[in-house]
């Protein structure tokens, strides 16, 4: 089994999500609906199980929100799709019964018992938003400091460097088929920190951009990925998790350009104005201090909202029929 990626990421901007773009790649969908604690994650892992067990290559995608719970599987080979499809990230079917459907969990709740208890399904409702609300707020605050370092970067950085750089990287890259763009996660910010799946990167050719913090990844990375759009090459771009219209990692067929520091990976570094730099030293600091003081924050109240989550679901698994549930899990993998 596959390891695990995130398709949805809490960012500077809210709630990134990249599930549509597997819906629309997808030959076939399930997409599971029903309220928190109905076995969307624990049917998801049942059924990677079965396809694993047939021989079937499957990827998993974790939530940002709990990253212990499955958000969807994919299997590549059949072009199948089982996803959650409840908010934040919501969907429906784009061919509803020619190839996707819908499967509601959610029929095997006893609704009277939840009625009684509404009020306090609301208040924890309210509550869990205010928290991810707080955490967005941090995480934009995050970003803007990070926005400041980056600009010391740019007036410290040789654009004739940056494209010469950008040249030699491109004649190295290794591009293997045609195709489009997939945009993932494999970090996230989450309730348990920085959770991250560094198990992808891993390529046949392994290059490094050895960047300090504060320097924009983009100014390279984006290069490259236009390269890829405008020649039609396959390749994956791995958000970054603080803001999703960086770049962090950029694989194109056989090559992975990362800026994680690998000792396997060719290494290339960035020529920069020392003088500038250390003239700013007091800047870059304060930015850094800044930045992961808000990202705490953040972390702290995403911790919050899985808290409140928590106690939210207990009320659905109460409420929950699970031998109607074991019935629908046993039709759902005959018809794998």
């Amino acid at each position: 089994m596959d390891a695990y990626m995130f398709l949805g990421g809490n960012t500077c901007k809210g709630f990134v999500s990249y599930y549509g773009e597997l819906l629309r790649k997808s030959h076939r969908a399930v997409i599971l609906k029903g309220g928190p604690g109905v076995g969307k994650s624990s049917l998801m892992h049942a059924c990677a199980s079965h396809l694993q067990q047939k021989g079937r290559q499957v990827s998993l995608y974790a939530c940002s929100g709990d990253p212990d719970s499955l958000d969807a599987l994919w299997d590549a080979d059949s072009g199948f799709l089982m996803v959650d499809g409840t908010a934040p990230h919501v969907l429906d079917p784009l061919l509803p019964g020619a190839a996707d459907g819908i499967l509601n969990l959610g029929t095997c709740l006893n609704e009277k018992q939840l009625t009684m208890q509404r009020g306090e399904i609301c208040r924890l409702n309210q509550q869990i938003s205010g928290r991810y609300k707080q955490a967005y707020r941090c995480l934009a605050a995050a970003e803007q400091v990070l926005e400041d370092a980056f600009a010391v970067y740019a007036d410290a950085t040789d654009p004739n460097h940056l494209d010469a750089l950008e040249k030699e990287l491109a004649v190295q890259l290794c591009p293997v088929d045609e195709g489009g763009e997939e945009n993932v996660f494999i970090q996230a910010i989450t309730c348990k920190g920085l959770v991250q799946y560094p198990e992808y990167l891993r390529a046949d050719q392994l290059i490094c951009l050895d960047l300090p913090w504060g320097f924009e990844s983009n100014l390279l990375l984006e290069r490259l990925q236009k390269r890829a759009l405008c020649n039609r090459w396959a390749h994956t771009v791995y958000r970054d998790p603080l803001c999703a219209d960086r770049i962090s990692h950029l694989r194109i067929g056989r090559s992975l350009i990362t800026t994680a520091v690998t000792p396997e990976a060719t290494r290339y570094e960035i020529t920069l104005d020392k003088a500038a730099l250390q003239n700013a030293h007091t800047r870059l600091s304060f930015d850094r201090a800044a930045h992961d003081l808000m990202l705490h924050q953040a972390y702290d109240a995403l911790s919050e909202a899985k808290k409140l989550h928590d106690a939210l679901e207990r009320y659905y698994i109460d409420a929950m029929d699970y031998e109607k549930l074991e019935q629908v899990k046993t039709a759902c993998l005959a018809a794998l």
